[in-house]
């Protein structure tokens, strides 16, 4: 019996990230993917989000410029924000995260206004599946 205890804790622990509280997780990534993009770090913001986010951003993005490369695309949506929205970014504060299952919101207060980002699990981390005032 008590290896069985074990065998689930070791896998509860893998399957929440090595005993990490999942709303720390999310926070850490939001954060992180906000960060990214305030400093200009696109191969970072690009690596924060899921996948499909990636090619729905850079398609979002062929107005500004015509790539297939996210980091690319970062760089141009950055450049066409301007500074008052990137500091309003650098200013967010996560006021509410939200967890069901493999998808979490997060509710951002900036001095622009609210915003919502939401993640989903991909590949055992939590990535940005609709960045911050993209809804």
């Amino acid at each position: 019996m008590r290896r069985a205890g074990i065998a689930v804790v070791l896998a509860v622990l893998l399957l929440t990230g090595c005993g990490e509280d999942p709303e720390d997780a999310v926070r850490s990534t939001v954060q992180a993917y906000l960060d990214s993009f305030v400093k200009g770090d696109a191969e970072k913001t690009c690596s924060l989000m899921t996948a499909d986010t990636r090619r729905e951003f850079v398609r979002g993005a062929r107005s500004l410029t015509p790539t297939n490369d996210c980091a690319t695309a970062t760089v141009a949506v950055r450049a066409a924000a301007g500074r008052k929205a990137i500091d309003a970014l650098r200013d967010a504060k996560i006021s509410r995260v939200r967890i069901q299952g493999t998808t979490a919101s997060v509710r951002l207060k900036a001095s622009s206004g609210q915003s919502l980002a939401t993640l989903t699990r991909e590949g055992g981390e939590w990535r940005v599946s609709s960045a911050p005032g993209s809804q």
